[in-house]
């Protein structure tokens, strides 16, 4: 959605929704099911799109001059069991749309369009054309976090779709909060999963949350709390991310700390986010952050920075760019 309304500023009639293919019309669009499917667009940009009936109409597309791009921003193939994406996709049990499709669809697609250095480099082994155009932040949609004396830690994410993240915080995260007298918040928490506090470990009545929520509310769950965290777990899928989460902290106000993946050694290059990897190295930051001064110095500059380098507005530029190049085809 972010790329295609950086497009549309930039003059490009765009639209949005569920494939759709008519014979004589190429693909489509489908914006819900109570409305007819528009057509006549030149190019097409696939996401997460793994629907075996959209196989056998990919070739005559292109042949009747569709251009066709997939815009790719996690590592399927690296999804592990205790993901519910991996549940969600697997082959066997999803027999009319799953990952295997989805890999089929991206090798009949002209451009696949990655948002991390490990996904275009492991694509560029998989597909003739691969681009990489990182993730940025719509950050006019964010406020400002007023930090509290007391600081509050915080987590935006849902647990179904995390690969042991939560559990590196084990070790130390509730030993540090009774110690230090904090609370921690979760944004994110999903009905008949396991809790934060559960995936965690850390003593539930320490923990506040709220429910997940649409895309279009998604800043309001960055607003309760003053420090941010981002736990990976050592793998692939993790280490093909991005660090958007980071940029999204920043954006809201809030100094983060991430396991240091390639993506958050890169944005803390960049002057953006604290890393750590051991319960020692977690605690020296968090120990640091709680001085006020420090957190606010650390939130404006980190503003600053994603205003001048990570916006949508930046990254908008390079999908233009791209967007003519496959145009003129």
């Amino acid at each position: 959605y972010l790329p295609m309304t950086q497009i549309q500023k930039l003059g490009w009639s765009v639209g949005m929704g569920h494939p759709a293919y008519m014979e004589g019309h190429n693909l489509g669009i489908l914006a819900d099911e109570n409305t007819q499917a528009l057509y006549g667009w030149k190019n097409i940009c696939f996401k997460l799109v793994m629907q075996k009936d959209i196989l056998p109409v990919i070739p005559k597309a292109k042949a009747n001059g569709q251009n066709l791009l997939y815009d790719i921003d996690d590592h399927f193939d690296g999804l592990q069991p205790d993901n519910l994406a991996y549940h969600n996709t697997d082959p066997k049990t999803n027999p009319e749309n799953n990952r295997d499709i989805y890999k089929e669809i991206i090798a009949l697609t002209d451009t696949v369009v990655t948002s991390t250095p490990f996904l275009r480099d492991y694509y560029s082994e998989r597909h003739p054309d691969v681009r990489m155009i990182r993730n940025g932040v719509d950050i006019q949609r964010y406020t400002m976090r007023k930090q509290a004396n007391r600081p509050i830690i915080g987590w935006v994410g849902a647990t179904p779709w995390r690969t042991k993240d939560l559990e590196i915080l084990d070790p130390w995260l509730n030993k540090y909060l009774l110690r230090k007298n904090l609370r921690f918040w979760h944004s994110g928490e999903t009905d008949k999963a396991a809790t934060f506090a559960e995936r965690a470990g850390v003593t539930k009545t320490l923990v506040d949350s709220w429910p997940m929520m649409p895309i279009t509310h998604y800043p309001a769950m960055f607003q309760h709390f003053d420090i941010g965290i981002v736990p990976l777990s050592r793998n692939d899928f993790n280490e093909a991310k991005s660090c958007l989460k980071g940029l999204e902290y920043a954006a809201a106000g809030i100094p983060f700390i991430a396991t240091p993946t390639g993506e958050y050694r890169w944005l803390a290059e960049q002057g953006v986010g604290r890393l750590a990897e051991t319960p020692e190295e977690w605690i020296h930051h968090l120990d640091e952050l709680r001085n006020i001064d420090v957190r606010m110095e650390e939130a404006e500059r980190q503003r600053k920075i994603v205003e001048e380098k990570f916006t949508m507005d930046h990254r908008g530029q390079e999908w233009r760019e791209l967007a003519l190049e496959v145009d003129a085809r």
